[in-house]
């Protein structure tokens, strides 16, 4: 139920009081939106975080490939084939991640217009939102 509901008042309430109650939430909202936007911000940053990692992990595998110490021909060749496998499993999450990370924020922009747009709709039928009481 929409908060407008719960509040005291009608025609003889004191206008002052109704200002001041719309402050009140509207400073709640603006507070909720802020905590939510600082939230996808801190979500980003640690998106470009892990992939930029995986990035220089990846780079990272590539050259222990490359590493020649004193040892055995055999040995030498394992390392070599587990640095590529490390390598190619590091670039393949990175891809995932960014494929799934897309993926997401592109149903969740989707999803919001859609929504909003059902909004729309339903205040130019006159509809209440739904979660709220007419």
């Amino acid at each position: 139920m929409s908060w407008i509901w719960t509040q005291g008042g009608g025609p003889d309430a004191d206008d002052e009081e109704l200002v001041d109650a719309v402050r009140v939430e509207w400073s709640r909202a603006k507070a909720r939106r802020d905590r939510w936007v600082e939230e996808v911000d801190l979500l980003r940053e640690e998106m470009r975080r892990v992939l930029r990692f995986l990035a220089w992990r990846g780079m990272w595998w590539e050259e222990r490939r490359t590493v020649t110490r004193a040892m055995s021909a055999d040995v030498r060749v394992g390392l070599q084939a587990y640095a590529a496998r490390q390598a190619s499993l590091t670039r393949r999450l990175a891809l995932r991640f960014r494929q799934n990370w897309n993926n997401s924020a592109a149903a969740a922009v989707r999803l919001a217009l859609e929504e909003d747009e059902r909004m729309a709709a339903n205040m130019e039928d006159g509809i209440a939102p739904s979660g709220t009481a007419e």
